[in-house]
């Protein structure tokens, strides 16, 4: 068994990828693996411990944990650190630096970035999340892969349709719109997103709306995500811009920066119809997953790995748009073809209740492929497993003779 460093956002958080090291490090743990998570977000200035694992933290000083991962590596006697997060924001020598450093890591654009290809020149063995993903770094030349995708407790995210909620009154969907929106025959559009950008298309999602909004009666928009950022857009202002603010809810933002629990997000995404995210790239896209789960079809674009990880109607990009710092490509959709979509599965919900029922559970099976038990058996134990007969054999040695 192994000796493993993740690093990654603290397992207690709200993020994609506190969610994922809260997914993945106990059942390595339960396979036999020693872990430590090493947080780089969300531990600060001390120790702890975590469902019996250790967790240290990063300094002030650097969020890669570049400047501690050495002796962190000594320390535990690690024979791994895993990462799971953004390759390109490592420094060039981490991989020597973590001893045999393994990126779990998104791939967000076409082709490879010439910022990630440098930084995986110290890398030991890369984990893309997809496909897509794994064709991308083939293509940029990089061979000594595997694919481990992401994952889904889908125990917690699921259709809730015929449960019993704490009080023990039975939970419907309607009941749930009625709930949040207070009309129980709203059709509802959902979108979770982080508003840190651009990329998500927030701002597009939030157009088509508006366009929508004459043509569906019923519609309801739900925004779950930072109302304003310096780097994304002001949802406020486009929500008045497009005249929808009658029509649209939002998290409050007190509610948003202390975080949803779990469970708490599980009912939102039950509250919805449709899962929106038709974003410019995604390494995953994960409410994409977790909005399947609970049985909405999704609103997403045809590039990278979303029309591989989410089950919906996919939009074909319009055109591509270089990303200056590293020369890849994002896709560019149109506002149009995002109100086209959610019309055409609108049309379905309001004039086919059968069909609805079907893709709802089509939804929910798409999701079942990354269920968090079954991604650890399947991907993370066997490929674990090739890694300890790596290094045993000691194959990584001409890394460090070249």
């Amino acid at each position: 068994m192994l000796r493993i460093g993740f690093l990654s956002n603290a397992p207690f958080g709200t993020s994609g990828y506190a969610t994922e090291t809260a997914l993945v490090t106990p059942r390595l743990k339960v396979a036999g693996h020693d872990i430590v998570i090493i947080c780089n977000y969300g531990l600060f200035g001390g120790r702890g411990e975590w469902c019996g694992m250790p967790m240290v933290p990063r300094s002030d000083a650097d969020i890669t944990c570049r400047d501690l991962i050495e002796h962190y590596v000594k320390e535990f006697n690690l024979d791994l650190v895993i990462s799971h997060w953004d390759a390109w924001a490592y420094p060039d020598d981490f991989g020597y630096a973590a001893k045999r450093w393994v990126p779990w890591l998104p791939i967000d654009r076409h082709p490879l970035s010439v910022i990630i290809k440098q930084r995986l020149k110290s890398a030991y063995w890369v984990l893309p999340w997809c496909q897509d993903a794994a064709s991308v770094l083939k293509e940029g030349g990089y061979e000594n892969q595997t694919v481990v995708p992401l994952c889904v407790d889908t125990n917690n995210y699921r259709i809730l349709d015929g449960l019993e909620d704490e009080s023990g009154q039975v939970i419907t969907h309607t009941g749930m719109k009625r709930k949040f929106y207070g009309d129980r025959d709203a059709f509802v559009v959902g979108m979770v997103a982080m508003n840190q950008d651009t990329r998500k298309n927030t701002h597009r999602v939030i157009r088509a709306i508006g366009m929508l909004k004459k043509e569906i009666p019923e519609l309801r928009f739900m925004f779950h995500g930072y109302l304003n950022s310096s780097f994304g857009v002001n949802v406020r202002h486009l929500l008045k811009q497009q005249n929808i603010v009658d029509i649209s809810s939002v998290t409050p933002e007190d509610r948003y920066n202390i975080g949803l629990k779990s469970s708490e997000m599980a009912a939102l995404y039950n509250s919805f119809d449709v899962i929106a995210l038709p974003s410019a790239g995604e390494g995953w896209g994960l409410p994409l997953t977790e909005g399947n789960a609970c049985g909405c079809p999704a609103v997403y674009t045809n590039f990278t790995s979303m029309p591989e990880v989410a089950y919906g109607i996919g939009i074909d990009p319009v055109a591509m748009n270089i990303c200056r710092e590293d020369g890849s490509y994002q896709a560019v959709v149109k506002d149009e073809d995002i109100a086209a979509a959610i019309y055409k599965l609108w049309e379905t919900y309001s004039k086919d209740p059968d069909e609805w029922a079907c893709m709802r559970l089509k939804a929910r099976r798409s999701a079942e492929r990354f269920d968090a038990d079954k991604v650890v058996r399947e991907h993370w134990l066997p490929t674990l497993a090739m890694l300890e007969e790596r290094i045993n054999s000691e194959a990584d040695v001409d890394r460090y003779l070249a």
